[in-house]
């Protein structure tokens, strides 16, 4: 059986099958790494101290490292 992509031509359904099952690897491996992101994001959010206004904030976080870093100079 044909079926239409999205650019109007025609390929046969193994074609697509093949081609959404390499789109779901690519999906896999993008989420991993996104997961990854998340992971470190948290601990850097758990390894500075809190904001006393919001808990976990990332522009206070920022603002804590960099005051930490001027120390450090």
């Amino acid at each position: 059986m044909m079926s239409h992509n999205i650019v109007g031509t025609t390929q046969t359904d193994a074609q697509l099958i093949r081609k959404l099952q390499q789109r779901i690897i690519e999906l896999e491996k993008e989420l991993v790494v996104t997961e990854e992101i998340m992971n470190n994001y948290h601990r850097v959010l758990k390894a500075v101290p809190e904001c006393p206004v919001h808990g976990e904030c990332v522009p206070y976080a920022v603002e804590w490292i960099e005051k930490a870093k001027t120390k450090l100079e």
